[in-house]
């Protein structure tokens, strides 16, 4: 299966949206991650259809989970990795 540059930019490009959503606050881009770069790439391979929907909102699920349980970001992310229908149940930690 070949795979065109522009469809590899599109990628980057998704991926670095990604990346800019899971910014620390008030972060520059490209520091403060949140999530390590294995942590991301597990979050986003652990839930069918993340990568469709918009980083923003991804974000927002996220910061509603770690409300919801009380925990940081991180182990939030980590927790939908591990169990991927607490992201379906995200209205629930609201």
């Amino acid at each position: 299966m070949e795979v065109s540059s522009s469809s590899m930019e599109a990628a980057a490009e998704r991926l670095a949206a990604f990346c800019e959503a899971l910014q620390e606050e008030g972060g520059e881009p490209g520091s403060g991650a949140l999530l390590s770069d294995r942590e991301l790439a597990d979050l986003l391979s652990s839930v069918p259809g993340l990568l469709e929907e918009e980083p923003a909102a991804v974000r927002a699920k996220l910061d509603a989970i770690a409300a919801g349980t009380g925990l940081p970001l991180p182990q939030a992310a980590a927790l939908v990795t591990r169990a991927p229908a607490a992201w379906d149940r995200c209205a629930q930690f609201a």
